[in-house]
């Protein structure tokens, strides 16, 4: 079932087991060591705070914390701006930035490019927006539409815990490498689990 705004071919979902999340450290260690992909990204949803301004009133919104390649890897045009394309690995350490949605860049900020560049607040801190997703994307997961993706290096920062205390719920998508099918990529992430199961 393709992801609307997704345009890069040979998307696949992966999950652990009858549809379970990842823990967001197991994620990583299949993506640094499948060669069945070209990218494997991961989504997690929650809600936060959010300012427009240094004194604007404070909204909820809804958020999606996103790992390393998750605009390139699902080939997510931007209406505006550009991608992040941040390492959770450096733990906060990349500039803090935010790419709008595009229904919340239309709603919050009436279309307005001048909001590449434009400092916003998410709980207490700081951000810059670098870009807006395309008119046609809400998230790699059906259902959800998240008002603003954040990279995951910030998560610590944002919310007081630390990444090794984040845990899972990263729903991950993977974007096949050329001349490899389904059933290969299946084996080579049946016999890495093997793996990490010895190992972990």
């Amino acid at each position: 079932r393709p992801i609307p705004g997704a345009h890069a071919t040979r998307l696949q979902r992966v999950y652990v087991n009858h549809h379970s999340a990842f823990d967001w450290r197991d994620l990583a260690w299949f993506r640094d060591r499948a060669a069945s992909f070209d990218y494997l990204v991961g989504e997690r949803y929650g809600v936060m705070a959010f300012r427009a301004g240094p004194n604007a009133d404070a909204e909820r919104i809804h958020t999606s914390y996103v790992t390393r390649g998750f605009f390139p890897g699902l080939g997510v045009h931007m209406a505006l701006g550009r991608a992040f394309n941040v390492d959770e690995a450096k733990h906060g350490t990349d500039e803090p930035v935010a790419v709008l949605g595009y229904s919340f860049w239309q709603r919050r900020f009436a279309g307005d490019s001048s909001v590449i560049g434009r400092r916003i607040a998410i709980g207490d801190h700081a951000l810059v927006v670098t870009g807006v997703a395309g008119a046609d994307f809400r998230s790699s997961v059906m259902t959800w539409v998240p008002d603003v993706f954040l990279p995951f290096s910030m998560a610590a920062s944002l919310t007081g815990q630390r990444l090794e205390d984040f845990g899972g719920s990263f729903y991950a998508t993977a974007r096949l490498a050329h001349g490899v099918t389904t059933a290969s990529a299946t084996a080579e992430l049946r016999g890495l689990m093997a793996q990490l199961a010895r190992t972990d």
